[in-house]
């Protein structure tokens, strides 16, 4: 049987996870030690969740004349396999400010220690992109905490 740790975006889970962190508690031994679905933070700015577990290789290309598409690589650094992956893809203007975000999908499973191509259309940004990862599930198998 599949065991699956729900990771989303919840601002309010966020003052547990950092109450764990100040008192040094491994938050992947406090989801390890719960059998229920765990729900952690992730934001769209640096030192998120997902920058713990994943980093990025990706490009941005025109698509069409109102849309472009994000390219490249999801690489997983966790020991388990990740599903339900969602990137948030924030177009930022010259000041590096987000303008507005959009969530895409990653396709399929990432496999531990592997990588996943992603090819998503947003909109267009006449300045840059920044991408993160929003949310994921990891994929423990009976056995291996």
């Amino acid at each position: 049987m599949l065991k699956m740790f729900k990771i989303t975006a919840l601002g309010l889970v966020t003052l547990a996870v950092a109450g764990l962190a100040l008192v040094g508690v491994d938050l992947r031994a406090a989801i390890a030690a719960d059998s229920d679905t765990q729900v952690v933070p992730s934001t769209s700015t640096g030192g998120t969740l997902g920058s713990q577990y994943f980093h990025l290789d990706w490009g941005a290309e025109p698509a069409t004349s109102d849309q472009s598409r994000i390219v490249g690589y999801l690489y997983n650094d966790y020991g388990q396999p990740a599903q339900t992956v969602q990137l948030r893809i924030s177009m930022l203007d010259p000041s590096g400010n987000v303008v507005s975000s959009v969530i895409r999908p990653v396709q399929g499973t990432v496999p531990a220690g592997g990588r996943a191509y992603f090819n998503v259309k947003v909109p267009t940004n006449p300045s840059r992109y920044d991408v993160t990862v929003a949310s994921f599930d990891f994929i423990e198998f009976p056995g291996k905490h």
